[in-house]
């Protein structure tokens, strides 16, 4: 419990440092983007193995406070947090961290922005051993 709380703290100070810092550039467009509405997992593949089935059901919530939530009828609600790094000029990625939750910790990454619409937005992750495909869909 204890490395838990010191992992939010570190998180939440990160958050701050890194959002007092922003360049004018695509990052607070995709941040406002995301915190616009409800959002679910249309693609999530890992090794080329599509998991998305997981994610059925649940609705993600961006905050602009850096926690996102996922709720689903009738199972309880996960917290995790999120922020956009755009410190690259070539590209926005998002970074999520959901802890230990399981199957949401196949999240914890830092997600390339690939394509971002008013009501999608395609991520990938690039691995050594492959790249993984994330798309959150409005609903």
């Amino acid at each position: 419990m204890l490395y838990l709380r010191k992992t939010l703290i570190l998180l939440f100070v990160s958050v701050f440092a890194l959002t007092s810092c922003k360049k004018d550039d695509d990052g607070p467009a995709t941040s406002n983007l995301l915190e616009q509405g409800r959002w679910r997992v249309a693609l999530f593949a890992q090794g080329g193995v599509d998991k998305a089935a997981f994610f059925n059901d649940y609705e993600f919530r961006f905050g602009d406070n850096g926690v996102v939530t996922a709720s689903k009828s009738g199972a309880s609600t996960v917290t995790g947090s999120w922020i956009v790094n755009d410190e690259d000029d070539d590209e926005i990625e998002v970074i999520f961290n959901f802890g230990s939750t399981t199957g949401f910790n196949g999240l914890n990454e830092d997600w390339k922005v690939v394509e971002r619409t008013s009501s999608r937005v395609r991520f990938e992750h690039s691995r050594s051993n492959g790249t993984d495909l994330l798309t959150l869909e409005r609903f």
